[in-house]
């Protein structure tokens, strides 16, 4: 909806050669959208804007643990799980994997490829001496 009236006034506008005006008004619009969110968002938290980072979540069940590990399958993530590579708590009759479990197993990953990269690398360049 404000993309079209923003066509409108910019047509206008570029037909009068008020380019300037046009880009004054875009940012006059802008500042007053940001400062609309900021206030939608201060109202659904209670007036207090949580830190970003405190918004990330701490337990993903079986299925948004597979999207949060690419997407894998969730026979994969049990597979894993049965294996000892994830850790999951219960609550109730809920698995639940948390988020720390998830990235411990990515850096896992991450530190296998790095030291299958050096193994390579030593091997392509042959024996020393």
């Amino acid at each position: 909806m404000l993309t079209k009236v923003f066509d409108q006034i910019h047509q206008a506008l570029w037909e009068r050669k008020e380019v300037e005006a046009f880009e004054e008004a875009r940012a006059a619009v802008r500042t007053e959208v940001e400062s609309l969110l900021e206030l939608a968002e201060r109202r659904v938290h209670g007036g207090n804007i949580p830190d970003p980072a405190r918004r990330r979540r701490l337990l993903y069940n079986i299925e948004e643990a597979a999207q949060q590990l690419g997407g894998i399958s969730t026979r994969t993530v049990y597979k894993l799980l049965r294996a000892g590579e994830l850790e999951s708590v219960m609550i109730g009759s809920r698995r639940l994997v948390p988020d720390a479990t998830l990235e411990a197993y990515v850096e896992k990953l991450r530190a296998k490829a790095a030291i299958a990269a050096g193994v390579d690398a030593a091997a392509a360049a042959g024996p020393a001496g």
